[in-house]
Protein backbone atom coordinates (compact mmCIF):
# COMPACT_ATOMS: atom_id res chain seq x y z
CA UNK A 1 0.00 0.00 0.00
CA UNK A 2 1.21 3.35 -0.91
CA UNK A 3 1.23 6.44 1.14
CA UNK A 4 -1.62 7.86 -0.91
CA UNK A 5 -3.78 4.92 0.06
CA UNK A 6 -2.97 5.44 3.75
CA UNK A 7 -3.70 9.13 3.46
CA UNK A 8 -7.02 8.40 1.75
CA UNK A 9 -7.92 5.85 4.44
CA UNK A 10 -7.00 8.30 7.19
CA UNK A 11 -9.07 11.01 5.51
CA UNK A 12 -12.04 8.65 5.21
CA UNK A 13 -11.65 7.62 8.84
CA UNK A 14 -11.50 11.27 9.91
CA UNK A 15 -14.65 12.03 7.88
CA UNK A 16 -16.43 9.01 9.40
CA UNK A 17 -15.45 10.04 12.92
CA UNK A 18 -16.54 13.62 12.25
CA UNK A 19 -19.85 12.47 10.81
CA UNK A 20 -20.36 10.08 13.72
CA UNK A 21 -19.70 12.88 16.19
CA UNK A 22 -22.07 15.20 14.35
CA UNK A 23 -24.76 12.53 14.24
CA UNK A 24 -24.40 11.90 17.99
CA UNK A 25 -24.49 15.64 18.69
CA UNK A 26 -27.53 16.13 16.49
CA UNK A 27 -29.22 13.11 18.14
CA UNK A 28 -28.63 14.57 21.59
CA UNK A 29 -29.84 17.98 20.44
CA UNK A 30 -32.93 16.42 18.88
CA UNK A 31 -33.62 14.41 22.04
CA UNK A 32 -33.27 17.58 24.12
CA UNK A 33 -35.61 19.49 21.81
CA UNK A 34 -38.17 16.69 21.90
CA UNK A 35 -38.01 16.51 25.69
CA UNK A 36 -38.64 20.26 25.89
CA UNK A 37 -41.50 20.05 23.40
CA UNK A 38 -43.10 17.19 25.36
CA UNK A 39 -42.81 19.20 28.57
CA UNK A 40 -44.49 22.18 26.89
CA UNK A 41 -47.28 19.95 25.59
CA UNK A 42 -47.77 18.49 29.06
CA UNK A 43 -48.14 21.99 30.50
CA UNK A 44 -50.63 22.95 27.79
CA UNK A 45 -52.65 19.78 28.35
CA UNK A 46 -52.67 20.40 32.10
CA UNK A 47 -53.86 23.97 31.50
CA UNK A 48 -56.61 22.78 29.18
CA UNK A 49 -57.65 20.12 31.67
CA UNK A 50 -57.94 22.74 34.41
CA UNK A 51 -59.88 25.06 32.11
CA UNK A 52 -62.25 22.25 31.07
CA UNK A 53 -62.88 21.29 34.69
CA UNK A 54 -63.88 24.89 35.40
CA UNK A 55 -66.12 25.01 32.33
CA UNK A 56 -67.78 21.72 33.24
CA UNK A 57 -68.39 22.89 36.81
CA UNK A 58 -69.95 26.11 35.52
CA UNK A 59 -72.16 24.26 33.06
CA UNK A 60 -73.19 21.79 35.75
CA UNK A 61 -74.21 24.65 38.05
CA UNK A 62 -76.13 26.35 35.23
CA UNK A 63 -77.87 23.09 34.33
CA UNK A 64 -78.88 22.47 37.95
CA UNK A 65 -80.37 25.96 38.09
CA UNK A 66 -82.28 25.39 34.85
CA UNK A 67 -83.60 22.05 36.09
CA UNK A 68 -84.69 23.60 39.39
CA UNK A 69 -86.53 26.35 37.50
CA UNK A 70 -88.27 23.84 35.27
CA UNK A 71 -89.20 21.73 38.28
CA UNK A 72 -90.78 24.75 39.96
CA UNK A 73 -92.63 25.65 36.77
CA UNK A 74 -93.91 22.08 36.38
CA UNK A 75 -95.09 21.99 39.98
CA UNK A 76 -97.10 25.15 39.35
CA UNK A 77 -98.56 23.74 36.14
CA UNK A 78 -99.49 20.47 37.86
CA UNK A 79 -101.13 22.34 40.74
CA UNK A 80 -103.19 24.36 38.25
CA UNK A 81 -104.22 21.21 36.39
CA UNK A 82 -105.20 19.51 39.66
CA UNK A 83 -107.36 22.48 40.59
CA UNK A 84 -108.98 22.45 37.16
CA UNK A 85 -109.53 18.69 37.36
CA UNK A 86 -111.13 18.98 40.80
CA UNK A 87 -113.48 21.63 39.40
CA UNK A 88 -114.37 19.35 36.45
CA UNK A 89 -115.02 16.43 38.80
CA UNK A 90 -117.20 18.58 41.06
CA UNK A 91 -119.19 19.80 38.03
CA UNK A 92 -119.70 16.22 36.79
CA UNK A 93 -120.69 15.13 40.28
CA UNK A 94 -123.31 17.91 40.40
CA UNK A 95 -124.65 16.90 36.99
CA UNK A 96 -124.90 13.23 37.96
CA UNK A 97 -126.64 14.15 41.21
CA UNK A 98 -129.08 16.42 39.33
CA UNK A 99 -129.73 13.70 36.79
CA UNK A 100 -130.35 11.16 39.55
CA UNK A 101 -132.64 13.58 41.40
CA UNK A 102 -134.61 14.25 38.21
CA UNK A 103 -135.05 10.55 37.49
CA UNK A 104 -135.99 9.67 41.06
CA UNK A 105 -139.78 10.00 40.58
CA UNK A 106 -139.66 7.81 37.48
CA UNK A 107 -137.51 5.24 39.28
CA UNK A 108 -139.93 5.17 42.23
CA UNK A 109 -142.88 4.69 39.90
CA UNK A 110 -141.11 1.89 38.10
CA UNK A 111 -140.15 0.22 41.38
CA UNK A 112 -143.66 0.51 42.84
CA UNK A 113 -145.09 -0.95 39.67
CA UNK A 114 -142.80 -3.92 39.78
CA UNK A 115 -143.54 -4.67 43.45
CA UNK A 116 -147.31 -4.91 42.85
CA UNK A 117 -146.85 -7.78 40.50
CA UNK A 118 -148.95 -8.55 37.43
CA UNK A 119 -152.47 -7.14 37.58
CA UNK A 120 -155.47 -8.87 36.19
CA UNK A 121 -157.44 -6.73 33.92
Amino acid sequence: MTIDTWVSLAALLAVLLTLGGLILTQGRSLRSDLTGDIAQLDMKVDGLRTELKGDIAGLRTELKGDIAGLRTELKGDIAGLRKELKGDIARLDDRVYALAAGLRPQIEVAQSGSTRGPQAG
